[in-house]
């Protein structure tokens, strides 16, 4: 939705929906792990739509190779990082990035970006930080754009599975936050609307609706043998459907792989 929605918007639609569509997507998120999923997702998706050399995707991440992402401001561009990278750099105080362009990034993050904040349910701080920045924008226009209304041509969206509109009632933003859009997935108003035709909707409905029964198993810690023999037995009375086995640790889940495939 974030990614190939902006892409769209830049790339696949009319001029005046493009005009106001930021030229930066900024990916902010709270862990490691995700930046690098994120980052190889919008890779795929920039070859399917041969957006490859269009786009420059830049990584903003500690222990990574730093970029020269700010060297052109004028091109479109997607930065996906973590959190620490991308708001201290907001906030003009770059980690890792040296003093003389720290103004610099300050300028290219808070002008002409669309902001996407993903599980937010995990950034702790970093939540209210990002409230407060995007009322800063609104409440700040820049002296060439007059009393003009979010003149720094900046969005934020907020994304969760668990999202709660009072994360973000800090003392500045909640004054916008009662106009501020709110998107969720309603799955039967959605269903009502599309029909049943749809093959995918269709998959949709079936997955959603399917029943999804939770059992414990006897086998104890350690008895790798006796806890396949329960799984392949389970598994064996349900054909044509997915069992999904949770262990507490890597080694477990290795060692019953292998039990199950021999």
């Amino acid at each position: 939705m974030a990614v190939v929605g902006w892409l769209w918007r830049r790339f696949g639609t009319e001029p005046e929906l493009k005009a106001v569509t930021p030229r930066r997507l900024v990916y902010c998120l709270p862990m490691r792990v995700l930046v690098e999923q994120t980052r190889k997702c919008a890779l795929s998706w920039l070859n399917n739509t041969a957006g490859v050399g269009r786009v420059g995707v830049h990584v903003l991440m500690g222990g990574e190779e730093p970029e020269d992402w700010d060297i052109h401001p004028e091109r479109e561009a997607i930065i996906i990082g973590t959190q620490d990278m991308l708001m201290s750099r907001a906030l003009n105080r770059g980690y890792a990035a040296s003093r003389s362009r720290w103004p610099i990034q300050f300028g290219l993050l808070n002008t002409d970006c669309l902001w996407i904040f993903d599980e937010i349910q995990l950034m702790g701080a970093a939540l209210p930080t990002t409230a407060q920045l995007e009322a800063f924008r609104r409440l700040l226009p820049r002296e060439d754009a007059g009393e003009a209304r979010n003149s720094h041509r900046c969005r934020s969206v907020w994304m969760s599975a668990t999202m709660k509109r009072d994360w973000l009632e800090t003392v500045d933003f909640k004054r916008f936050l009662e106009g501020a859009p709110q998107l969720t997935f309603d799955f039967e108003q959605e269903v009502k609307a599309v029909g049943q035709d749809g093959t995918a909707r269709k998959i949709l409905e079936d997955r959603w609706m399917a029943r999804k029964p939770l059992n414990e198993v006897n086998a104890a810690t350690g008895e790798a043998d006796k806890l396949a023999k329960e799984i392949l037995a389970w598994h064996k009375d349900r054909p044509g459907t997915r069992t999904i086995v949770v262990v507490n640790t890597v080694a477990r889940a290795c060692e019953l792989h292998d039990r199950i495939g021999t």
